[in-house]
């Protein structure tokens, strides 16, 4: 019940500062908000968050401490994004990286829970699969599908989550 309050309350809390420009900033803006209630639960929270343009196919992303977010290129090679700093929560005041990355036609973004992490031996192991899963199906909804099925019937101790943006070919 613990975990579930302090997610509604990230979510609500990272909607507040949707609006805000830039991403680096909006997102320090919710780290100092969250930071008492984190530390009154002696908790911490990873996140990533993106805004995407899709006219151009631009997506500004800030990691804080998640680090499993895959950019899936269209010829199936795989890279994952780069982390902007630690988990919300971790230390008092901190501040947080963005970056960007441009989804090409027939790119794929996907970003996994750690709960996957329990399927495989090694975040590498784990970033080739998801990868080769995601390439397959045409739509992102089955993409998810597919990853989800990964962990199906395994022994998951943590939640198994999985989201999948595909930029449409031209």
């Amino acid at each position: 019940m613990g975990a579930a309050l302090i997610a509604a309350t990230v979510r609500a809390v990272m909607r507040s500062v949707a609006h805000r420009r830039p991403l680096s900033e909006a997102f320090s803006s919710a780290g100092r908000i969250l930071e008492a209630d984190l530390e009154q639960s002696a908790s911490f929270v990873t996140l990533f968050h993106a805004r995407l343009d899709a006219a151009t196919g631009i997506l500004q992303y800030l990691d804080a401490g998640h680090g499993l977010a895959l950019h899936i290129k269209a010829d199936g090679s795989c890279s994952r994004l780069l982390t902007g700093g630690p988990p919300v929560g971790a230390w008092p005041d901190q501040e947080w990286d963005a970056h960007q990355v441009s989804l090409e036609p027939g790119d794929c973004l996907a970003v996994v829970s750690d709960g996957l992490l329990d399927v495989y031996p090694d975040v590498d192991v784990l970033t080739a699969v998801v990868a080769g899963t995601v390439s397959g199906p045409a739509s992102a909804q089955a993409a998810c599908d597919a990853v989800l099925e990964l962990a199906s019937g395994r022994d998951v101790s943590d939640d198994a989550t999985v989201v999948v943006l595909k930029r449409a070919r031209a």
